[in-house]
């Protein structure tokens, strides 16, 4: 991870999803993790989390899906992020990818997500999600709304799509922002292309309350 002024990021797509969040249920700790989440029927009810997913080729010996973070940002303090990768090689490998250098940590065969072909994709997602049991809907991001800005909201940068040459570019600027619960998250987006790492980039996330 690298210190930064911006918050953690993430870099998601439809039915295969890097997240970087705390689920003390299910991992035990209280530390942001990384969690991959597998969902390769499209969304319909049999996602996975990480090497419950069968299937999943760990390649990296060091360097296993769910490690925890070491820094993490602090509002209006310390800003940390890390460069989360999922790329479609050309035999339709899905291989995950982590931190600026490119560390490869494994990949997820093509047989796992017959839904999504061999591309080009036609829809691409990024943002935050969170989970709750209850009617209680928790923080997303650092907890404060967009509109506080850098240091203090939720922060995705370098957003990248792969072309047809499998080469990176910057995500589009006509993108649609969507917030399922306005008064609980939001997305603040300038739709610009700043100079790099920023590139492009937004804010998101909220204190969360009643779902």
């Amino acid at each position: 991870m690298d210190k930064s002024d911006g918050y953690k990021i993430q870099d998601i797509n439809p039915t295969i999803g890097n997240q970087t969040l705390s689920l003390p249920k299910f991992i035990m700790s209280y530390n942001s993790v990384y969690l991959q989440l597998v969902m390769g029927d499209g969304y319909g009810g049999k996602g996975c989390y990480n090497t419950l997913c069968q299937g999943y080729v760990q390649t990296n010996p060091n360097i296993p899906l769910g490690f925890s973070f070491q820094h993490t940002s602090t509002y209006d303090g310390d800003q940390w992020s890390a460069t989360l990768q999922t790329i479609q090689d050309a035999s339709g490998n899905w291989w995950l990818f982590f931190d600026d250098d490119n560390k490869i940590l494994g990949y997820f065969p093509k047989d796992l997500f017959p839904i999504l072909g061999s591309g080009p994709a036609t829809r691409v997602d990024w943002g935050g999600e969170t989970y709750s049991p209850t009617n209680v809907c928790p923080p997303m991001g650092s907890g404060h709304f967009p509109d506080e800005g850098a240091r203090k909201a939720g922060f995705m940068r370098g957003i990248k799509v792969m072309n047809q040459a499998r080469q990176p570019e910057n995500a589009p600027l006509n993108t649609a922002n969507v917030a399922d619960i306005p008064q609980n998250y939001r997305v603040l987006d300038s739709r610009v292309i700043s100079p790099e790492p920023v590139g492009r980039s937004f804010f998101y996330g909220g204190p969360g309350g009643n779902c």
